[in-house]
């Protein structure tokens, strides 16, 4: 499978909250890729296999399957597993703040499972954001996706 990446606008209700909501499809297994600094922090759910990121001590170490990228300060190396396909939402410097509820200062060069900001507003840049890819997409989430994607 050739590597497919795409970007969907959001709503513009949504816009100061969310830049997009991008996509990555990829069947190579092994690749490595370094993730440059973008300024940007992500909320991202591997539908594949979860990539595997090389920590400062040079391990390996398998990403959770649903959680929230910190901006990057350096390139950040990621390793394929499988057959991926990821989902993401990434946010505006104001809209990662209102979904995160902390500085984002303590989220640099971080993957966090437990993000929890004011869930009225997790639940609605959520909800809106991704439907913005179920419109352009055929397959829409299953009820256990969404249900994950809340307990964030």
């Amino acid at each position: 499978m050739t590597p497919r990446y795409q970007e969907f606008a959001v709503d513009a209700a949504l816009a100061p909250h969310v830049h997009c909501v991008w996509s990555f499809e990829a069947s190579e297994d092994g690749d490595e890729q370094a993730i440059p600094p973008d300024g940007r922090a992500e909320l991202i759910v591997h539908r594949g296999a979860a990539y595997e990121e090389r920590g400062d001590d040079g391990r390996w170490r398998a990403q959770p399957m649903l959680l929230f990228a910190g901006q990057l300060t350096r390139p950040l190396v990621l390793r394929s597993r499988g057959a991926v396909a990821v989902l993401a939402m990434r946010f505006t410097p104001a809209g990662a703040w209102a979904f995160a509820g902390r500085a984002m200062a303590r989220c640099n060069d971080r993957r966090i499972r437990d993000c929890r900001g004011s869930a009225r507003i997790s639940h609605h840049i959520i909800d809106e954001g991704y439907r913005s890819y179920e419109l352009n997409q055929p397959t829409a989430f299953t009820k256990n996706e969404t249900k994950s994607l809340h307990q964030l």
